[in-house]
This record gives C-alpha cells, structure tokens and sequence, in this order.
C-alpha cells in the first residue's frame, strides 16, 4: 500500500466514519467491514477488506479502532459518535491549534473552544499533534489547558494521545509562546 493510496483510503475512511449519516453504525460507533466497504464503493473509492484494515490499523496514526469486523473512528465525529469513551485525567498539559482569526471569538467574546459542527472539542497531550492538525487551516496559533479537572472540566480519552472535551471556556486557555516550543528543558 503506498503513501498516496493510503492517505486517500484513511480520508475517505475518516469521512465515512465520521460524517456519513447513512452508514449503519451501532450506538457506540461501529460499522461493519462489510457495510464500509459498500460506502467507499457508493462514493467512488473502493477499496479491499486487507487496505481497508491495514490503515484503519496503522500504529502511525490511531484515528480508527478495529474489533473484528467492525471499524470505528475514535473522533471527530459530525454525526452520532461513540458514547463509550473512559472518563480521565491526561497526564500533562493538553493542546490544541487554532487560526489567528479565531483568538478574538475565543478570548474577547469569551466563547472558548467549542466543538462547532463536532461532537466535542479535540485535544492533545502532544504540542506538535495539535499544530499539525491545526494548520489544516492556514497558520495556527498554540493554545494549552493546564489542569482541566481544576476548570471543571470531563475530559474523554479517545486514544493515541487525543482527548475530548464538550467546550472549554476562556479562562481555562492561554496562548503558548512560540519559543515554549523550542525550549530544550
């Protein structure tokens, strides 16, 4: 399986997962092998049972569980998403990127993160994570939560190092200086 091709099937994968409301899935998320197949095939990119789970099980990136043959995505949900995810406390700090534009929204208007069309607010243990997944949408700016237990907030561990969060308010957020990120302590 090359780069391309799996860069597409895990796209293609993602949305169905995702935000395809038609994809039969049960109450926590799961769609079967089968039914998958039948939807990337609908939608013009078919793909075999082998690449299908070969990237829904890639090491490099847990955006997907598989359990025999049923296949989820663990977040980033637009429709109904899993309602099983374990309630804890991340060890750290917790990231998440964001455009500049959206600093006046979040702090002036006092909105905070909210999960807009998502289900819930992605969060990462890991800097780099975040503002990879960030610039999706131009330059990102680092935004860091220390302690969310303290701001009240339930984090859901959705795997790898993401975790979810329904909205987190202002004043549980700072901006991270860029040369935090380079410091070597």
């Amino acid at each position: 399986l090359n780069v391309g091709r799996k860069r597409r099937i895990s796209k293609a994968l993602a949305y169905q997962l995702r935000h395809n409301p038609h994809l039969p899935t049960n109450p926590q998320g799961w769609a079967r092998l089968d039914d998958l197949l039948s939807a990337l095939s609908e939608a013009g990119q078919p793909a075999s049972s082998a690449e299908l789970l070969a990237v829904a099980q890639a090491l490099d990136e847990p955006r997907f569980e598989v359990w025999d043959d049923l296949i989820r995505a663990r977040y980033g949900h637009t429709t109904s998403a899993p309602d099983d995810y374990a309630i804890g406390t991340p060890d750290g700090v917790l990231y998440h990127a964001t455009a500049s534009v959206n600093l006046r929204d979040i702090f002036q208007l006092r909105q905070g993160l909210r999960p807009m069309a998502r289900k819930a607010v992605h969060l990462t243990t890991d800097p780099r994570t975040a503002l990879l997944a960030g610039r999706r949408h131009g330059p990102a700016l680092l935004l860091s939560v220390h302690d969310p237990a303290a701001h009240g907030l339930e984090c859901r561990y959705a795997g790898g190092t993401t975790w979810l969060i329904d909205a987190v308010p202002a004043e549980a957020l700072a901006v991270v200086p860029l040369h935090q990120l380079f410091s070597t302590h």
